[in-house]
């Protein structure tokens, strides 16, 4: 994949913003094993989707930004955002990954040995988690980008620039990406903070159409249902919520909240992950990117049970 990296000027980091939920379950840790590495070769199936063909022609390149109104600080060298989109063509869809405690968005790309910036140490290499190209293994023509949220920190609460009202609209904006596609987020933990934000004062409006909750449900569980269901199951605009826990703990406690609310509805996947917390994303990213892409494409969007 190409690589391209630009420059521009950090702005300073916004105070955190908390989702109050009564019922959250936030003294819990929201990364249990965010220290250690993810498998590199999880159990992922990335077999073609038979309803859909897989494009022979499709690229992929991978841009590598720094921002002039990031939502959070990051040093020289370490990227803002870093984008993977199809090479020669507009994106369908776009994908937003927030992650966790302790994340920098190039150890999440990146397979190998890996810096979080640019010239840092090799000593300071983290094994990658390898979501890009995992993601252009689903072969879809929609992009993905990774926001860097708190860089290498072990903070809750730490949405960033992302509290400010049309921010998240504004910073899309920014990574030259088309204003007129939908929008699906993808968050890690304790990225559900961010993930709520964006709900609240995004400013996208009706392009967001998915969420994707990757052992995340921490707080804010009648939000994110709401949210889901605000929308009839039979509009052209209908949103999806997906919630995948491991059956134990602050999110397996949450996501049975979540399951009494939704009942049947078809808007709401709640699913028990085989794997551990760290490799929820890459275990089910494949799956999840081709079922909303799929999903966005149909006219009438939940047609898919």
């Amino acid at each position: 994949m190409a690589l391209a990296l630009a420059c521009g000027q950090a702005a300073p980091e916004a105070e955190a913003e908390a989702e109050a939920d009564p019922e959250a379950d936030q003294d819990q840790d929201p990364d249990p094993d965010q220290d250690q590495d993810p498998d590199p070769d999880p159990d992922q199936d990335p077999d073609p989707d038979p309803d859909q063909d897989p494009d022979p022609e499709l690229r992929f390149e991978t841009r590598a930004l720094r921002l002039d109104a990031p939502s959070h600080r990051a040093p020289a060298g370490a990227p803002h955002a870093i984008v993977v989109a199809p090479t020669g063509r507009s994106p369908e869809a776009i994908f937003v990954f927030l992650h966790g405690w302790s994340g920098c968005v190039r150890v999440l790309a990146n397979e190998g040995f890996v810096t979080c910036a640019e010239g840092e140490s090799a000593r300071r290499r983290r094994r990658g988690w390898g979501l890009a190209p995992l993601f252009a293994s689903a072969e879809r023509p929609v992009a993905l980008v990774f926001a860097q949220l708190l860089y290498n920190r072990r903070h809750a609460g730490a949405a960033g620039q992302f509290t400010e009202e049309g921010f998240a609209a504004g910073w899309l904006e920014a990574l030259a990406l088309p204003d007129d596609v939908p929008v699906v987020l993808l968050a890690h933990s304790a990225g559900f903070e961010t993930a709520l934000a964006w709900l609240r004062r995004g400013g996208l409006d009706e392009r967001l159409r998915g969420v994707v909750l990757f052992d995340a449900l921490y707080a804010g569980t009648e939000r994110f249902a709401g949210w889901a269901q605000d929308v009839p199951a039979d509009d052209p605009r209908a949103r999806h919520l997906w919630s995948f826990h491991l059956g134990r703990g602050s999110t397996g406690r949450q996501n049975a909240r979540l399951l009494g609310i939704a009942g049947s509805d078809p808007r709401i996947t709640v699913a028990e992950s085989p794997v551990s917390h760290g490799d929820v994303p890459a275990h089910h990213l494949v799956e999840v990117v081709r079922a909303e892409h799929r999903r966005l494409t149909l006219s009438n969007p939940h047609d898919l049970r």
